[in-house]
């Protein structure tokens, strides 16, 4: 019934880390290499790449933010390990002075 131009719905493809950084490095340091063909070396979609080409220039980033989030949480999540271990052992230095707190008053 529509005779306008038919249009295809996107599938998005999610683009590791990996890839980001190799398109990345292709595009630094082959100057003559324009995106599209960077793209289709990569395997990565031309949109996506160009995408991930605009954000490395503006912002530096060669991470995607959810890979970025991942880190953080296991960072926060190890240093919050760290500081139970620290929490038991200030644990057990403070029962240990209290029984020679104790010790001493009898």
């Amino acid at each position: 019934m529509n005779n306008a131009k038919s249009t295809r719905q996107r599938s998005y493809v999610k683009v590791s880390d990996a890839q980001r950084q190799v398109l990345i490095e292709l595009m630094l340091q082959n100057q003559n290499l324009t995106l599209r063909d960077a793209s289709n070396i990569t395997q990565v979609n031309y949109e996506s790449a160009k995408a991930i080409w605009t954000v490395y220039r503006k912002q530096g980033r060669s991470q995607s933010l959810k890979s970025k989030a991942v880190q953080r949480t296991v960072a926060s999540a190890q240093s919050s390990a760290s500081n139970d271990s620290v929490m038991a052992a200030f644990d057990t230095t403070s029962k240990l002075n209290e029984s020679r707190w104790l010790s001493r008053r009898s």
